[in-house]
């Protein structure tokens, strides 16, 4: 990133995720996670069932969380 526009977004998005999140006890849920991945038509992909906490979303979130605070750490 290296426009003040594109860091603008990249907060929007990190704090549009922290919303979407829900907590059952101090437990974290990641829901809407579609579950595996495959090729398929646009039909299959969008039907896909979902889940909380799947392994492929709970890894981005915590990508998403590494370089937002590698962001906060350089002041930006």
């Amino acid at each position: 990133m290296k426009s003040p526009v594109e860091y603008a977004r990249a907060h929007a998005a990190y704090d549009g995720v922290i919303r979407s999140l829900s907590w059952q006890g101090d437990d974290i849920q990641i829901g809407g996670v579609c579950v595996g991945t495959g090729v398929g038509t646009y039909d299959f992909y969008c039907g896909r069932p979902c889940s909380v906490n799947d392994l492929h979303g709970v890894g981005a979130f915590l990508l998403m969380c590494t370089a937002m605070q590698q962001l906060q750490d350089a002041g930006l």
